[in-house]
């Protein structure tokens, strides 16, 4: 395995992650040795060997089918960032975080560890309060400089409440799922399978599309 990142970036990395204040879990599911599950998790890899703070595993399928069926992993190569004890904070990936998109997963980890972003308080206990099950799928590609910002709102939107998931799809590496949702430009922000945003849009944004599905 060849190293994917150079020294330089590699101290620059573990200099954010010495900053993690608890332990992170990654659930990485592959699925076939083809090309592009493979660098994932050998991205995967990397990143984990920067921190004693960051565990990976790695899972199989479909041997390991009933583990992503418990953690809503509904697609490969696709992991998700658990918080200390298995908590899982709704927050996915599928394909390699990489070029831009680094910054969202850089976000999750931190967030996920213990650092996350404030939100206002009445947007919290609002999101706290949401009965319904919302499914955020942001689809971007990693030459993207606007997708990692919707990423990571639609990922922090998750950890407040266990009924949002948030998913980063690469559109290139899923075509099937861009075709479908019909993803021209990124960032698209699928609500739902149904509700849609484009572009870096600000939370409240996402927020008129959450409350819409809440009625």
């Amino acid at each position: 395995m060849s190293n994917m990142f150079n020294d330089e970036i590699r101290g620059q990395l573990k200099e954010i992650f010495s900053g993690m204040v608890q332990p992170v879990t990654i659930e990485f599911f592959t699925a076939k040795d083809e090309p592009a599950v493979q660098e994932v998790e050998d991205f995967l890899s990397e990143i984990a060997e920067l921190s004693d703070q960051i565990q990976l595993t790695v899972n199989r399928l479909p041997e390991d089918q009933a583990k992503a069926d418990q953690l809503g992993i509904v697609r490969a190569p696709g992991f998700t960032v658990m918080g200390e004890g298995g908590v899982d904070h709704g927050i996915q990936f599928y394909g390699l975080p990489a070029g831009h998109e680094i910054n969202s997963f850089i976000y999750a980890l931190m967030a996920v560890s213990g650092g996350k972003e404030e939100l206002p308080e009445e947007l919290v206990r609002e999101l706290q309060g949401m009965e319904k099950d919302i499914n955020i799928k942001v689809f971007v590609t990693l030459s993207c400089p606007h997708c990692p910002g919707a990423v990571s709102k639609a990922h922090r939107l998750a950890m407040e409440n266990s009924r949002i998931k948030a998913e980063m799809i690469d559109a290139n590496l899923f075509p099937e799922l861009s075709q479908q949702h019909n993803v021209s430009s990124v960032p698209k922000i699928v609500f739902n399978d149904g509700r849609d945003l484009v572009g870096n849009q600000p939370i409240e944004s996402f927020m008129a599309h959450i409350r819409e599905l809440q009625r």
